[in-house]
């Protein structure tokens, strides 16, 4: 098998797995959290992907035929690609609903809209690489060849992702160089399939793909070029609001609002907490911390309302020296965001302390007073500090007085 028809099929497994990651991160933000869009937008996948194949077993029956259409659809998803991960912030609660939450309905609908162009690409990809792999020589193991190689560039693809793009390079940019790898990777193809008849033709399609890579990669690279398309897509999710960042983190987008003197922090687009929302502070920290007779040592689950680091710190500066107060954080990059304000009114016997939380917890000494400063269990990432086994090992690291606190809101 040809190099270029190699590279092909491992740029299509990798596109694959990376554009139905990044889309489905986005939907995410875009739809609040709730965890339906991940089986909305896999249901849609599947079923989109099933339907390009079909319509991709249709292609010409020439001796370059497959060939060619791979190539020809490497480039259409080179455009595609960028233009979908920018398309999936104007979706959703924030645009299409402002401040509902999304019916499954509607959010199934939204999600297939969203993945549709790029899916239906990749299946007809599949098709195409079969067909090419078989015009080359290939006979009874084209199909196996071509899944093996589709696989195999989607492992790779997560692995990177996983250990190397997550944490380092936003959506945006992986959606621009993401591009510029399928147009890359086809002027190879196009290249292949050009026969005697359509030389001309097929040189015209390699300098188009060719010209398509460098103004991605172009994209890419120049800040002021990435980060321009970046503040335009999220306005677009953002309407209404002065966004002052937006960060991707492992655990959800990340977004620092501010209105006037107000600053707002919102995770996948619901809101954490208020910088002038000094009462629900007071609440959260005061009522615990009055019902225990002498707390010393206090640990606060989570950062998702900074203002209470504060609070507690007042409290514990009434009890003199001895006192020690730990904020224990699995997201890092909530940590970095909320710095100014749990860092500006705090006790120098602050310290925090990210990672897992469970683990960080079960490494420490027992407390006197725990507090859960996280917001509600509304989404299967949230509710891991209200489970029972989360219960269980508070009450194995709280001294023999100590008091724990949550809040929930309340119902009639």
């Amino acid at each position: 098998m040809p190099a270029s028809l190699c590279v092909s099929l491992l740029t299509m497994g990798g596109s694959s797995l990376l554009l139905q990651v990044l889309l489905l991160r986005e939907l995410l933000t875009s739809f609040f959290g709730n965890e339906l869009a991940v089986s909305t937008v896999l249901a849609s996948w599947l079923l989109l992907v099933a339907a390009g194949s079909a319509l991709g077993s249709r292609s010409g029956r020439s001796p370059t035929a497959g060939v060619r259409t791979f190539g020809l659809l490497q480039v259409l998803l080179a455009v595609v690609v960028p233009l979908a991960v920018l398309g999936s912030r104007f979706v959703g609660g924030r645009t299409f609903f402002p401040g509902e939450v999304v019916s499954p309905p509607i959010m199934l609908g939204l999600s297939a809209l969203t993945v549709a162009p790029g899916c239906l690409l990749l299946g007809a990809q599949f098709a195409a690489g079969c067909r090419a792999a078989l015009e080359l020589g290939l006979g009874s193991r084209s199909s196996s060849t071509v899944y093996a190689l589709e696989a195999l560039g989607a492992l790779t693809a997560g692995l990177l992702f996983h250990f190397l793009l997550a944490d380092h390079y936003g959506p945006v940019s992986l959606g621009l160089v993401l591009g510029a790898l399928n147009a890359l990777s086809a002027v190879g193809l196009l290249r292949l399939s050009q026969a005697p008849p359509n030389r001309s033709s097929g040189r015209g399609l390699q300098f188009l793909a060719a010209g398509l890579a460098v103004l991605l990669m172009l994209a890419a690279v120049v800040s002021p070029l990435r980060e321009g398309l970046d503040r335009w897509s999220l306005s677009g999710r953002w309407r209404g609001f002065s966004l002052e960042r937006s960060v991707d983190s492992r655990f959800g987008n990340l977004a620092l609002t501010r209105n006037g003197g107000q600053s707002s922090v919102f995770l996948d687009g619901s809101l954490l907490f208020t910088s002038d929302d000094t009462e629900a502070a007071e609440w959260t920290a005061h009522l615990p911390l009055l019902e225990h007779r002498h707390p010393r040592r206090v640990v606060i689950v989570g950062a998702s309302d900074p203002l209470v680091v504060g609070e507690v710190s007042k409290h514990l500066a009434s009890a003199g020296t001895g006192t020690s107060l730990q904020v224990l954080e699995a997201n890092a990059a909530l940590l970095r965001l909320v710095a100014p304000w749990m860092l500006a009114s705090s006790s120098p016997s602050l310290r925090v302390l990210p990672g897992d939380v469970r683990l960080q917890l079960a490494g420490l000494a027992p407390a006197d007073v725990l507090l859960v400063n996280m917001p509600e269990p509304t989404t299967a990432a949230l509710n891991r500090t209200y489970t029972r086994e989360f219960f269980a090992l508070v009450a194995a690291h709280l001294t023999p007085d100590g008091v724990f606190a949550l809040s929930l809101t309340g119902g009639e």
